[in-house]
This record gives C-alpha cells, sequence and structure tokens, in this order.
C-alpha cells in the first residue's frame, strides 16, 4: 500500500483517527477507527506491542487491524520520517531494544545491553551519523546512566536523546550531574526525560535548583496536551525567575515535539 496523503504534516503526535479519515493515507482502513480513543496519537500506537492490540480487537477486526499494525505502520513510519529533519541513517530507533545492566542475570532475551551499543557504534563506525538516538521504553536505571553519557559522547553529532518511560529516579547527586554532563554536550539539542520519577514532583528541588540554561534542552512534559493544561508547572512555581522559565519550558517543548519520532 502507498503511503501518498493529503494531510499535510504527520507527526508523532498526529491522533489515530485522523489517519482514516478521507484522503488520509488509510482511509481504507475507516473500520478501524472507532476502536481508537479520539486521543490516542500515532506515538502510542508505535510504542504499543501490536500483537497485543490485535488480541484485544473484536474478532471481526483483528483481519484488518493485523494487516494495518503490521503491513501499513511501516508505511506511516516513512512518513513520519519524511516530515523530520532526520534521515532514516541519521535515526536509532531503539526504542524497547535495550536491557539495563541490571537485568544481566535474566538473559538478553534478543536485546542488547548498552556496552555492546558501544561497541556497535564503534565497529559500525557510527560516531558521526547518528543524531536522533531513541533509548525509550527500555525499563532503563539510573546505574544504567553512566552508559548512556558514554554513548552520547561518541556520537558527535547527537541532536536529540530520547530516554523517556525508563526507571530513571534520579535518586544520587551522581546521577544528577551526569544528566548535566549530558545536557552540556554542544550538539545536543534536546534530551526526553519524560515518564521517569526523574520528570516528577518528587524532584522539584532538582527542577527548582536547575541553572535557567537546561531549560533550553531538557524535556519532561510527555506530550502537548499535558504542556497545555500546565500541571508541569508545580516543579518550578517556586522559582523567583517562574515567569522566565515558564515561557522557556513552553517555547522549547512545542519545539520538540514538532521534530519528535
Amino acid at each position: 500500500m502507498g503511503a501518498k496523503t493529503k494531510m499535510t504534516t504527520i507527526t508523532a503526535q498526529t491522533k489515530v483517527q485522523d489517519l482514516f479519515s478521507p484522503g488520509a493515507p488509510f482511509e481504507s482502513f475507516n473500520e478501524l477507527n472507532g476502536l481508537f480513543n479520539k486521543y490516542i496519537t500515532l506515538k502510542d500506537i508505535l510504542e504499543t506491542d501490536f500483537d497485543q492490540l490485535v488480541e484485544l480487537t473484536p474478532p471481526q477486526f483483528k483481519i484488518q487491524m493485523h494487516y494495518f499494525l503490521h503491513s501499513a505502520l511501516p508505511d506511516i513510519r516513512a512518513l513520519l520520517l519524511q516530515s523530520q529533519q532526520f534521515s532514516k541513517n541519521e535515526i536509532m530507533d531503539l526504542s524497547g531494544k535495550v536491557l539495563s545492566k541490571e537485568l544481566l542475570s535474566f538473559g538478553q532475551n534478543g536485546k542488547l545491553f548498552l556496552p555492546q551499543l558501544l561497541n556497535i557504534i564503534k565497529e559500525k563506525n557510527l560516531s558521526s551519523s547518528v543524531k536522533y538516538l531513541k533509548l525509550s521504553w527500555n525499563s532503563l536505571f539510573d546505574s544504567d546512566l553512566d552508559d548512556i553519557l558514554a554513548i552520547c559522547r561518541l556520537l558527535t553529532n547527537l541532536e536529540i536523546l530520547d530516554i523517556a518511560g525508563n526507571r530513571l529516579y534520579g535518586q544520587s547527586k551522581d546521577f544528577d550531574d551526569k544528566l548535566l554532563e549530558i545536557l552540556n554536550i554542544d550538539s545536543i539539542k534536546f534530551v526526553d526525560i519524560s515518564a521517569n520519577v526523574i520528570g516528577g514532583i518528587e524532584k522539584k528541588d532538582f527542577y527548582v535548583n536547575l541553572e535557567p540554561k537546561y531549560f533550553r534542552k531538557l524535556i519532561w512534559v510527555p506530550n502537548g496536551n499535558w504542556l497545555i493544561v500546565g500541571g508541569w508547572k508545580n516543579l518550578v512555581d517556586d522559582r523567583t525567575d517562574f515567569v522566565t522559565i515558564e515561557k522557556i519550558v513552553f517555547d522549547v517543548h512545542q519545539e520538540y515535539f514538532k521534530r519528535k519520532i
């Protein structure tokens, strides 16, 4: 199936229902429209277990759902790439494909450990080509930040680091220091830590004392809806420069959401 569309832009935040509307790329699957909540985005689907979605689908729609997820979604990924400022070779998408070293005893189960990823980058000479690294939804822990920092230093042109949806608690000053080291890398423009404990109210002291310059790179609000609702302001509302930081955070997140895959 081709990926031609009358839609002007497809991003990770595009609502799935919009993909089935008249003139959209997958209007032939419009019978699936009612199965998706109107708030479900393309990002939500791409980060979900496809087989589990098919299993949850009513029997009369299972075949269509299977075809949509396993045959049509690659076209959607291609459309996403077309709408980004990165080529396919500049993106290393390892979302859900990496294991924490804390889980070494459980075996690999076909997944990579971060030290192995470091070796792959060196062996395949990827140091200068990767600009977007997705390590989201991998159950990575605080102790993995050492390896993440090493990878970021190795990727000399890295612009976006996505470590959202892991198990990052930020329970030590050492963790905070390493996160700041990542943010201090010149090439990096965004570091997405959303959907981690470190992106929540438990780390308010961290945000209250954070130097303003870091808010120009740090992403902790998970999506545009949350950004508008404004609950994130609780983390910075005790700052004396709150008004300034509020605008920086809002503008930086909006820019990031336009580029996020």
